[in-house]
C-alpha cells in the first residue's frame, strides 16, 4: 500500500471504488484499491475510516476485514492501517487472519493480534501476535505454536 490513491483522487462511495485515470505513458503505475459501505476521510487528520464489508487489493498484499483506518504522512502516502474485525489477509503464497493487524507502511511490518493464524502451504503458525515483514523472510510469533506438515516426497531419514 505504499503507493495509495493521493487525496485528491480519491473517488469512493458506497460498495464502489474508482480513481483518477492512470497516465497512458506510465504503465508501471500500481495503485491500491479500496472498497467498503461507508468512507468517512478527515482532511486535517490524514486519515481515512472504512467501515462495512473493506477489501483492499494492492499489489503486495489484500485484506478484507469488518472496519480500517488509514493514516497518511504529509505527501498523501499510507503511513499506517489498523483493520478489525474478521481480518483475513494474502501476501504471496501466506494466508491469514486475525481479530486485529497492523500495517507499517515505512517497515513493510504486518502485525496480527488475537487468535492469529498464518499458513503458508500446509504449515500452520498459531499465537495471540504474529509479525511479518513483506520483503524479508523473517516471521515472530507469541507465543509460538507451529504445524509443519512432513513432505512425502522428501527423502525419510533413517
Amino acid at each position: 500500500m505504499r503507493h495509495f490513491l493521493t487525496i485528491g483522487c480519491l473517488v469512493l462511495t458506497v460498495g464502489v471504488c474508482g480513481a483518477a485515470p492512470e497516465k497512458a505513458q506510465d504503465v508501471t503505475l500500481k495503485k491500491t484499491i479500496i472498497k467498503s459501505n461507508e468512507l468517512t476521510f478527515d482532511y486535517k487528520k490524514s486519515t481515512a475510516i472504512f467501515v462495512g464489508d473493506v477489501f483492499v487489493q494492492d499489489p503486495g498484499i489484500k485484506m478484507t476485514s469488518d472496519k480500517m483506518n488509514v493514516l497518511f504522512d504529509s505527501t498523501n502516502e499510507v503511513k499506517s492501517v489498523t483493520a478489525s474485525g474478521n481480518v483475513r489477509l494474502w501476501h504471496d503464497d501466506i494466508t491469514a487472519t486475525c481479530k486485529r493487524a497492523i500495517y507499517q507502511a515505512q517497515k513493510g511490518e504486518v502485525i496480527l493480534l488475537g487468535n492469529a493464524r498464518l499458513k503458508r502451504g500446509d504449515d500452520l503458525l498459531k499465537g495471540d501476535e504474529i509479525t511479518f515483514w513483506l520483503d524479508k523472510e523473517i516471521i515472530k510469533c507469541k507465543p509460538g505454536y507451529l504445524e509443519i506438515m512432513s513432505n512425502s516426497e522428501a527423502p525419510k531419514l533413517r
